[in-house]
């Protein structure tokens, strides 16, 4: 780029270049001269930083409002250059349809997944080569395992050192979950989370040993990585005095719809809605006559087996009467499939055995309640750690619900959650029980070392709590 055009250029302007070598390569590194991060992979990025895009890189968070504003009609204008078409409008869209028809090749010859085409990186790839222009020389195959993949090795790293910066000012969750791979290893993910961004640490194959006393040395060998101060089985809380361990809800609730599972209504309505949704699902012919009464799906796949069982329970209590028409109708009854035996039962299950329909009904009332947690608790939307004690009080009281919810659920952290949140700590209802003070005053004697500051968390909690 020429001096003239590089004092235009805000990268340059508010960056300092950084020179890296790496494999025998030189890339542009830019330094932003208000929060001092490094920019890596040319300065377009830079740009991206500092007019706060999200595109691949973090927005700056000191840069000045003219600054940005700056960048922003930079790059507007920068666009509007490239838009200005050197071809005919007819041309401009055949030449654009060839261009789309190679891509989609691509990704059909690969076997890609159309949502790659929604990917942040497949869009900048595409910039990037349609800013190089005519004559790109496509990267080889050693290319790629080589260099270009080391290159983004190296700045992957450097994500995950400027998310781990951020640990000590908000805290993190230590998250795991287990897998059966194809192999049939059992295999643990590590990961960490924090406002920022989520980390995966490292996966460990127990298929060996999966023992309570190893499960303990794995999580303390991550908390030991990880660092104590940074973090949010009683075992590990012992050790760790300055943490909070509490397992999955989502997988306490699903134990607990696993247990209610077995009751004979229960197991008797779900054996018959399996066999009439298999049945129709199974045979193309039926599955379209199906779809002339109703476009509602039976199968309703959700997260969890358990859950995925129940809410297809309430899809198919939802088409009965689209069941019973088609079941009714003169093309059923006409068809190869009307005279079987396997689809004279079915029709018999739908139209004549009350026995099905009440069952049903009655799983689906005595599931209903654990079924909304858990879609709650199960969803990327919203943290639901404060709304476990509120959905509590719709539960009936049953000893499965509170075997569960003392041996796994009840923990002082969801109990503090749930009197810190405002949506119900001013509603008249709220639950003001010593159970649910006492969680929150051990929160606060686990989590709040200095006496200054527990004094003066508690000043800060009367007048929360005074705030009505």
């Amino acid at each position: 780029m020429s001096g003239g055009k590089k004092e235009k250029d805000p990268a340059w302007k508010y960056g300092t270049k950084v020179d890296v070598s790496n494999a025998g390569k030189t890339y542009v590194y830019l330094m932003c001269k208000f929060c001092s991060k490094t920019i890596t992979r040319g300065v377009r990025r830079m740009k991206d930083h500092l007019a706060g895009t999200h595109e691949n890189v973090k927005p700056c968070e000191k840069v000045p409002p003219k600054v940005k504003q700056e960048t922003e009609d930079y790059l507007k204008q920068f666009q509007k250059k490239k838009k200005k078409g050197k071809l005919p409008p007819q041309r401009e869209k055949e030449h654009r349809n060839q261009v789309c028809l190679d891509i989609g090749r691509f990704f059909f010859e690969n076997g890609l997944s159309f949502n790659a085409a929604r990917s942040p990186s497949f869009h900048n790839m595409l910039r990037s080569v349609g800013s190089y222009g005519r004559g790109l020389k496509s990267p080889s195959i050693y290319e790629l395992r080589m260099w270009i993949l080391q290159q983004e090795v190296k700045t992957t790293d450097e994500m995950i050192e400027e998310v781990k910066k951020t640990w000590q000012k908000t805290g993190v969750t230590i998250m795991s979950d287990g897998w059966t791979d194809i192999k049939g290893r059992t295999i643990l993910n590590f990961l960490v989370n924090n406002p920022e961004s989520i980390i995966f640490l490292r996966s460990v194959d127990v298929s060996d040993a999966i023992k309570d006393h190893m499960l303990f040395n794995l999580l303390d060998k991550v908390v030991e990585e990880v660092g104590e101060e940074h973090k949010a089985e009683t075992k590990l809380m012992e050790t760790r005095k300055g943490l909070y361990w509490t397992p999955s809800a989502a997988h306490c609730l699903d134990l607990m719809l696993e247990k209610i599972d077995t009751f004979p209504q229960h197991v008797s309505a779900l054996h018959k809605a399996k066999r009439v949704a298999k049945f129709i699902y199974n045979h193309g012919w039926v599955t379209a006559l199906r779809r002339k009464f109703s476009r509602r799906e039976l199968i309703c796949p959700t997260a969890t087996r358990f859950a995925t069982a129940y809410l297809s329970l309430q899809s198919i209590l939802q088409s009965k009467k689209a069941l019973e028409r088609m079941f009714a109708s003169r093309r059923w009854g006409n068809s190869l499939w009307g005279n079987k035996p396997e689809g004279k039962a079915m029709k018999k299950i739908v139209m004549k055995d009350n026995n099905f329909w009440s069952s049903l009904v009655y799983a689906l009332k005595t599931t209903k309640p654990l079924v909304s947690v858990l879609r709650r608790v199960d969803s990327e939307k919203e943290p639901a750690m404060g709304f476990l004690y509120d959905m509590s009080q719709y539960k009936e009281i049953w000893d499965i619900i509170n075997e569960k919810w003392d041996n796994k659920l009840h923990k002082d952290l969801h109990a503090a959650r749930y009197y810190l949140n405002p949506q119900f700590h001013y509603e008249d209802n709220f639950s003001n029980s010593s159970d649910i003070k006492l969680g929150l005053f051990k929160c606060m004697d686990t989590l709040i070392r200095d006496p200054d500051e527990k004094e003066r968390a508690h000043l800060e909690l009367d007048e929360f709590t005074n705030a009505k």
